[in-house]
């Protein structure tokens, strides 16, 4: 499954089915997060993971391995802006904070993941 495929499926699921999707853990976003190594290796697939603990927001990018570094320099975690077309997937807590959960893939246009969220609706 690409990671067009991947993000369609997982944006029409709930939190946790998501999460399963794309094949993290509550435990690894917050690993992440206290390590300050916001980039989760996958097989296939790098998870970027843009934490705004001042906004309480928390947005996961699927991208490919290339990009991910070069994503994760052009990040300001001081501002609300999205790399990419992003599905808010609900409330994370981590620690004290709830944290409004988005996910994004990187490198991919917005006509392309909404067709795939679409696709992945549909089979259903």
């Amino acid at each position: 499954m690409n990671i067009v495929e991947l993000f369609g499926k997982a944006a029409n699921c709930s939190l946790e089915n998501a999460l399963k999707t794309i094949k993290i853990t509550k435990k690894k976003i917050e690993s992440s997060i206290k390590k300050q190594d916001f980039i989760i290796k996958l097989k296939d697939y790098d998870v970027v993971v843009d934490y705004k603990p001042k906004i309480n927001f928390l947005n996961l990018y699927l991208c490919q391995k290339k990009y991910s570094k070069k994503l994760l320099k052009s990040i300001n975690p001081n501002t609300i802006e999205f790399k990419s077309f992003v599905v808010r997937l609900g409330g994370l807590k981590i620690g004290k904070n709830l944290l409004e959960t988005r996910l994004g893939a990187y490198g991919f246009s917005s006509s392309e993941l909404g067709k795939a969220m679409i696709k992945g609706f549909r089979k259903k």
